[in-house]
């Protein structure tokens, strides 16, 4: 009897497997250049690229808010603004000297003393105006020219966010916007500020401690309050929205207006 040899493929699911992913990943590498370029040789080229000194001129920033409590400590004043967030207050603890509620800010004096002025005769409630203003401050940096671009970029995005939020109380507290055309331009907001920062990270690293890594740590803050406000807070009723909003506005421009002023020195 003869015997009859079979050979028989010994198979490879897992390096099968590693290879398909490897190409998933390869085509997701790929398509992600297309769209904007290739991450990797972009830092390459901004390390190959001759560093300058130039200076930034950064304009001055300035919040008018208003203040409904002054507190000795951190539990009083916890306390005070907890009164007032169920009534679409930011309830806002800042922290200077001593603790400062702050219920609203604005851009202007004027729009923050009408504020006042109505909560006072309207309300009831014992509150003034505090202000806190940067003046416009210039520093140098040496850095790659696209480096530099970045970090003034990513700067100005962060100003319109700001300016945007505030816009964004006024409306909400007006009524005549509906929720899901401001929910609409915080969605554009988070996204424009969250590219201008991966542009700024990928060109500058983590950069110093005085000037990009502050930045970059405001900005990275920004994108995640917009994206509260785009999705759980966004469930909110009226009152409390309006109190998110009001809270992120306040708390992203004072942040901004104390780096300016640490720059200053």
């Amino acid at each position: 009897m003869k015997t009859r040899m079979v050979r028989v493929r010994r198979r490879r699911p897992a390096v099968r497997r590693a290879v398909i992913l490897l190409l998933i990943t390869l085509c997701a590498y790929l398509y992600m250049i297309a769209l904007r370029g290739d991450p990797v040789q972009a830092i390459l080229d901004a390390r190959d690229e001759e560093r300058v000194r130039r200076e930034v001129a950064l304009d001055g920033l300035e919040i008018h808010a208003v203040r409904t409590a002054v507190c000795d400590s951190a539990e009083t004043a916890r306390v005070e603004a907890a009164r007032y967030i169920p009534r679409g207050a930011a309830g806002y603890m800042l922290q200077e000297e001593t603790w400062h509620i702050l219920c609203a800010g604005y851009e202007t004096e004027a729009q923050a003393k009408t504020v006042r002025d109505r909560l006072r005769a309207e309300e009831n409630i014992a509150c003034d105006v505090l202000g806190l203003v940067a003046e416009k401050v210039s520093v140098y940096v040496t850095a790659a020219p696209s480096q530099i671009d970045a970090l003034i970029a990513c700067e100005r995005r962060l100003r319109e966010t700001e300016t945007l939020l505030g816009a964004l109380s006024l409306a909400v507290d007006d009524g005549e916007t509906p929720r899901s055309q401001i929910i609409s331009a915080v969605e554009e907001a988070a996204s424009l500020l969250d590219g201008a920062l991966s542009d700024f990270k990928a060109a500058a690293g983590e950069g110093d401690e005085t000037v990009c890594a502050p930045l970059q740590d405001m900005a990275g803050y920004a994108v995640t309050v917009l994206e509260k406000l785009a999705g759980e807070y966004g469930a909110l009723g009226d009152t409390l929205f309006s109190g998110r909003v009001k809270d992120a506005f306040i708390r992203l421009r004072v942040a901004h207006i104390f780096w300016l002023d640490s720059l200053g020195a």
